[in-house]
Order: structure tokens, then sequence, then C-alpha cells
């Protein structure tokens, strides 16, 4: 856990992250030809990529075939890189003194500037974003008791990718669930998404990939490739569906892309010989905890679990903060170095932890601005700042779920069938539709902190004197978590109902 890893940023090259503390994501969706589907509970009969073999590795950089007049037919004789998109470079953040002592300059306007970025990107897209995360997490998680874990963020851009390669009623239901009205509307709140959430500054890691893999022999449009590239940040590569070579491209690309953290799940992807397309993002996050927890401080005791009592390791800390309470919870947000917080939410006794993911009480916090209606800085009502005697859980959760039903239960229908579905901005070639969306999602934490999303904060000096109330919160029976990212916005949710 306390390992440093290795991983490759979005342009391939790779880079050392603060910690091995993690929460990432991969979410994908598959589009295929009629009569055919992807098997997904089958394991992939060539074995993924060695960790030393990257994708550059695999994939050739340029097509072989001319793509003609606004349409591109790969070859289906190599597996070859259709587009590239640019990535930013980061203005490093002072916390990094590693990097200043190698040479690099502090930048603070830069930095400065950096931050602004986000937070007006942020502001742009919180309501369309805020009520997606409303919309979709009950459907998505459910209400069976288990440990549960996915990325609303990692799904929302991969919805807005397939926007872009759909039309007509398919694209009008996409919409519907994104939150926006039109084509031109929802590529601006897409870019502002993946702008407010983007974070490589050497304080905190939260890096986006998007990808599209196209079947060697169809006519694809070349317009909406290049949409894909420059709006959405997509790469796009071409082979043969069904070549041991493009499968393995394409576990190593979610492999690179998720840290190495997700190569379990990564193992079982291949592509169906029969399919046209497919869409994948990923999210590869990292942040250390702004206190930590000391490992002197940690404590066996017992967390009742919904499969019995079980021993876990309490990680322990007293020290001023918000505690934040709902009719039905209690909750905390621990803060993020230079980044977001983790949220952790106690459902009363009684309460079943399922019962908060439709909890109005639990959105009005992790969606809160800051700000009232007028626009003016406000503090949340249900919020006292109190000493916190905290016992957090060491845990490690990970899932790997077809959405397809949840996704047709909030509305998107259309793409799923038949006849009805219409990706023809993508290629007219052959009738497509989409087969089904996966999601693979791990959240990991430990004394040093959480890999998830990063929220650029200054580190404050001369704090108030702390309260003299104190309160007790100790996550020691079921509970709801959530991560939010450098703008605040929520990157990954779940609950922790048994410590596997």
């Amino acid at each position: 856990m306390n390992e440093m890893r290795k991983t490759a940023s979005p342009r391939g090259q790779r880079k050392k992250v603060l910690s091995i503390l993690l929460a990432l994501t991969l979410a994908g969706g598959m589009i295929v030809m009629p009569g055919c589907a992807k098997k997904t509970d089958t394991p992939a009969t060539e074995a993924a990529p060695t960790r030393q073999e990257t994708a550059e590795d695999i994939i050739k950089t340029e097509p072989e075939t001319d793509p003609g007049a606004g349409q591109v037919t790969p070859a289906a004789s190599a597996v070859t890189q259709m587009g590239m998109p640019e990535y930013p470079e980061q203005a490093m953040s002072a916390v990094n003194e590693d990097l200043f002592e190698a040479g690099r300059a502090r930048d603070y306007a830069a930095v400065a500037a950096q931050r602004k970025e986000r937070y007006e990107a942020a502001e742009r897209t919180w309501t369309p974003y805020g009520e997606f995360l409303k919309r979709t997490a009950a459907a998505v998680m459910g209400t069976e008791k288990k440990n549960t874990v996915w990325s609303p963020l990692s799904l929302y851009l991969t919805l807005g990718m397939l926007s872009e390669v759909t039309d007509g009623s398919t694209r009008e239901q996409l919409l519907g669930v994104i939150g926006t009205d039109s084509a031109e509307e929802t590529r601006r709140v897409m870019r502002d998404v993946w702008t407010a959430n983007y974070q490589d500054d050497g304080a905190a890691v939260s890096r986006i990939a998007s990808s599209l893999w196209l079947r060697s022999g169809i006519s694809y449009k070349q317009e909406t490739i290049d949409r894909l590239t420059q709006i959405h940040q997509a790469a796009s590569f071409a082979g043969p569906f069904g070549d041991p070579a493009y499968d393995a491209a394409f576990r190593t690309w979610l492999s690179e892309q998720t840290g190495g953290l997700l190569d379990e799940q990564a193992s079982q992807e291949s592509f169906d010989p029969e399919s046209a397309a497919v869409l994948a993002n990923a999210l590869y996050l990292s942040a250390k905890w702004q206190e930590e927890y000391w490992k002197e401080e940690n404590r066996q005791g017992v967390f009742h679990g919904v499969s019995g009592n079980q021993t876990v390791t309490y990680m322990n800390q007293s020290m001023a903060k918000e505690y934040y309470w709902g009719s039905r919870f209690a909750a905390i947000g621990d803060q993020l170095l230079e980044s977001g917080r983790m949220w952790f939410f106690l459902p009363d006794e009684g309460v079943d932890v399922t019962e908060l993911l439709s909890d109005p009480e639990v959105y009005s916090i992790l969606t809160f601005t800051g700000r009232d209606e007028k626009g003016e800085y406000c503090e949340y009502e249900n919020c006292k700042h109190v000493i916190v005697d905290s016992s957090v859980p060491k845990f490690d959760v990970s899932e790997r779920a077809d959405l397809t039903e949840q996704l047709r239960s909030l509305g998107i229908t259309a793409a799923f069938e038949p006849g009805r579905a219409d990706f023809s901005p993508l290629t007219e070639e052959t009738p497509v539709w989409l087969s089904q969306v996966l999601q693979a999602a791990r959240v990991k934490i430990d004394e040093e902190g959480v890999e998830a999303a990063a929220y650029t904060v200054a580190a404050m000096a001369g704090a108030a004197m702390p309260p003299n109330e104190r309160v007790e919160f100790r996550l020691d029976r079921p509970f709801l978590f959530a991560v939010t990212g450098p703008s605040g916005q929520v990157l990954f949710m779940g609950t922790v109902c048994d410590m596997e």
C-alpha cells in the first residue's frame, strides 16, 4: 500500500504518483452489430499483457489506409492509432518540494489560474452534474446490502461520448439523463466537467482518459472521430476484432490508464468479433490526507457488518473539523491535500445504509456549492465545527458491474434496441446498437490517504481555537462514502457493508 507505483498518463508517458492509495474506475460502452452481444462473464482466452509491455509496443501510430472524403475504413491487418488528444501541462503545486529541488520553479500565478479555471468550469456544470448524481446513484447502486462502488464521473463522460455517436431519439434519451438540451450544450458541459476534474500537478492526481476502438473493414465518419478527440479528449484506435493482439492492446490501455489497479478486471475484457465499436473511459486518482492518520493510533475493533461481526483495523484521529448531520445520519468530510474530500455518512441506528442513497439531505451536502440562491457565500445549515473523535476502518472495495438495466430504468432504451438505435453519426454502413455498458471500480484507503479525485485548496495556518464541544464518529456498521475531486464534484461513491 505504501509502495510507489509507476503509471502511464493518458499521453502514454509513465509518471510517479504521490501514493499507492487509490480510488479509480473504468467505464465503457460496447456497440455491437445485429444479433451479437459481448460475452462479459467469460474470461478472455488470451492472458493480459505484462506490465512491462505498453500500448505503444502493440499499436502502430499511423493508419495504413487513406480515409478518403469524410470516411475512414481501417485496414484489417494491423492495430493502428487513428487519433490522439493533446493533454494540458499542469502547473506544479508548491507542496511538491521534490519537483522544485529538481529545478522546477514555483509558478504561483499559473497554479492560481489553474485553480480558478477548475472552479469556474465546475460552477458552469454544477447543476447538470449534480442532478445526474441524484437521479442515478440509487438506480446504479441498488438496494442490496453489500459492498458497492462506482464512479458517476466516468459514467457521465461515457454517456457524453455516446451522445456524440448517436442521433434522433437515441441521442435525446441520452441527453435527458445527462441533463442537457442539445448536442452543443452537451459538448460544453463535457468539456467543462473534464476541465473541472483533471489534475496532475504533483500534489494530487486525477487523470481522465477516454478512447474509441473501431473494427477494421467498416467505414466510419472521420468528422465524428475528430470530434471525440477534440471535445471529449478520446484517443481512437482501429484493428481486427477477435485478433489477440487487438485484445491485448485494449487490456494494456485499460491497465495503463488505471495504474494497474484494475488489472484483474481488465483481464476479462476482449472484443467480440462481430462488434462494431467500443467506447471506454478510465479515471485514475491519488491524493493524500491533509491530516494523516498515524499508524500509532490504529486500534483493532469490531465492525458490525451484514455478514456478522468482524475484527478490523480502525484509524483514529481527534481534531477540530466540520460535523454534519441529517434526519437519519451523521457525516464528516476528511480533507485531501490540495484536493477534495472523502465523505463518510454513518446511518443512525435502525436506518439501512441503502436508504441514504435516495436521501435528499445526503445530496444537499454533496452538491452544496457554498452559495445561496442569490449567489452569496453561505454556510451549510446542518453543520458545526467541533472536536471529532473519528474512527475510520481501513478498507478496499471493488466491483465490476453491468449497468445496462440500470440505464434502461433511467430512460435510455432506444440505444439498446436493434432497428431503433441511431448511431448514424458514427457509421451508416451497418446497423449498430448498444449492447451493454460495464463499469469496474475500486476504492482503497489507509493512513496516508485515498486515491480519489483532487480538490486544490490552500493550506491554512493560524486556525481558530478548537471548540470545547466534541463528538464521537465511529464507522462500526455499514456506511456510505463519497470522494470529491478538485472542483468539489463527486467522482466516486459506494457503500461498505462488510470488511473483505
